[in-house]
């Protein structure tokens, strides 16, 4: 089968990297708000800003100066807010790491073709991939720059299907989200697995696992339905 990941949250702990980055920014500028008034600024921030970026009304760089401008002074020159930004992803790269489940769910999808489609900007997301030493297990990586529609529309799954020469059918769609990636794949034809690390699902829709070690042996049951149903 065609398996697809989400990046961030799925095979990259974005979230812990996230929170040390802003840590660390809001150390550098001697904020008096407490960490967790920070944390929500930043992220409100990053939300509206980074939302424009993904419909093509800023630019990578202007999203990221609007983001520092909000939080941190509105005068700040490009310069000033550049070199803020960069300490700030300086701190973000460094904490990257891959999630324990990571390694031994690649190990069990040796016959299987892999993608990644994400959300975000793709030079930074691709470097995650160099950096955390899998992105040779990948052959497809697709970002909504390269079809112009962003996570959760279809034309993105679409369009990963399609430089594949894949069935959406037949691929699977395995993200941390379920409104933006399983139930987005799924709205788009594709198989949409919900990987709840928290383990909430009861009232979701499966196929659900809580750790992507469960997925290979998910994928040979997934496999085997459509087979039968193909005879």
């Amino acid at each position: 089968m065609f398996v697809i990941f989400d990046l961030d949250d799925t095979l990259v702990d974005h979230t812990t990297a996230y929170r040390r980055a802003t840590a660390q920014l809001r150390h550098t500028i001697g904020s008096p708000l407490s960490f967790d008034e920070f944390m929500t600024q930043w992220s409100e921030a990053h939300r509206r800003y980074f939302d424009r970026f993904l419909l093509g009304d800023l630019t990578y760089h202007e999203q990221s100066r609007a983001r520092v401008r909000d939080v941190v002074d509105s005068s700040l020159t490009d310069t000033e807010a550049d070199r803020h930004f960069s300490r700030y992803i300086e701190s973000y790269e460094h904490a990257w790491a891959l999630f324990p489940d990571v390694t031994p769910c690649l190990q069990g999808l040796v016959r299987h073709r892999l993608a990644i489609v994400s959300n975000g900007q793709r030079d930074q997301q691709v470097q995650k991939l160099v950096r955390t030493g899998i992105r040779d297990r990948y052959a497809y990586f697709v970002v909504p720059a390269d079809c112009g529609q962003p996570k959760p529309h279809a034309e993105i799954f679409h369009h990963v299907c399609a430089v594949a020469g894949e069935s959406p059918a037949r691929s699977v769609y395995v993200g941390d989200a379920y409104d933006l990636d399983a139930l987005a794949a799924r709205n788009a034809g594709l198989i949409g697995v919900w990987l709840a690390r928290g383990g909430e699902s009861s009232s979701h829709q499966p196929p659900v696992i809580h750790s992507l070690v469960e997925l290979p042996t998910l994928l040979d049951t997934l496999e085997a339905e459509i087979d039968t149903d193909v005879r």
